[in-house]
């Protein structure tokens, strides 16, 4: 089967298998990847599975940057713990640059799907996942997280079946932002369109960017109208309480609790140099503009 993003796919193991050039984690050269999708029924890539294919390659820079954080967060992780940092030999990071011993084997684009996207599964081989291996998700509408082999399942999850599909009433508006068309943006709220008109159940574009760490998005929704006392459906918090939760869990703010993750950066020289840095800046940045924004 010829493929418009992937060329000649042959089908293996329940899966079509592909080829797409991504960018790297780190900056260089980009490089062919192995690109699987899953069709156990060999029936051929679904429309949700074609609409993560061209996202990923659309937006490839922002997919493989989101992953590379995720990849890091679990090499943070995974150096937190004591035993197995020891177990795996494993030395102090400042960011995926200062990582060894990892490799991206392949990409697999998933029969699950969120919102009319399939799910995007990054699988690493790398030297502190359990068994050398351990999987980043993506997904444009959710966050960025690394899983183990075995709990990929429990983060992959289809919508409910027979639940169809509503796009937002914002998407255009929203699209048009994240891609920097201002014009574009301009015409759709003159025409009537808002940020802030969603879909049942949808998480708001505001919440979506501060978790996935992108003060500079969030800067440019405020300057559109979104409305920073909009909730995540989920999770019933605003992005402020998301970003004040984070900043929290990240031990960056004072706390009478234990917070593992601030003693062992403590405890270790320069740990907080640059990434840690740069977290921290990004979620006290967002959390200003925020708060200037009159959310609570």
């Amino acid at each position: 089967m010829q493929h418009d993003l992937f060329g000649t796919l042959n089908y293996k193991d329940e899966a079509w298998q592909g080829q797409a050039t991504l960018p790297g984690l780190l900056p260089g050269p980009a490089a062919p990847v192995r690109v699987l999708i899953n069709d156990p029924d060999k029936e051929g890539p679904t429309e949700h599975q074609e609409e993560a294919g061209k996202h990923l390659m659309a937006k490839a820079a922002d997919v493989m940057r989101a992953v590379g954080d995720g990849l890091f967060k679990s090499y943070q992780d995974a150096y937190a713990q004591e035993d197995w940092r020891e177990t795996c030999g494993l030395t102090p990071a400042k960011s995926l640059a200062d990582v060894e011993d990892y490799e991206l084997r392949e990409v697999q684009i998933h029969l699950d799907h969120h919102k009319g996207v399939a799910f995007l599964a990054f699988f690493f081989e790398a030297a502190w996942g359990g068994d050398g291996d351990l999987y980043v998700v993506y997904h444009p509408n959710k966050p960025t997280q690394w899983v183990e082999p075995s709990a990929l399942i429990d983060v992959i999850e289809s919508d409910e079946p027979g639940e169809e599909f509503v796009p937002s009433p914002s998407q255009e508006l929203v699209d048009a932002i994240l891609e920097g068309n201002d014009k574009k943006a301009k015409a759709l709220i003159a025409g009537g369109m808002s940020i802030n008109d969603l879909a049942p159940d949808e998480c708001p574009p505001l919440w979506v960017a501060v978790s996935q760490m992108q003060p500079e998005l969030v800067r440019r929704l405020l300057a559109y109208g979104a409305d920073p006392a909009l909730k995540d459906p989920s999770e019933k918090t605003t992005p402020l309480q998301s970003a004040r939760k984070m900043y929290r869990e990240m031990g960056f703010a004072p706390s009478t609790k234990k917070n593992d993750l601030a003693d062992l950066m403590s405890m270790i020289p320069g740990a907080a140099g640059a990434q840690f840095a740069m977290l921290k800046t990004q979620l006290e940045e967002m959390m200003q503009m925020l708060e200037a924004a009159g959310a609570k």
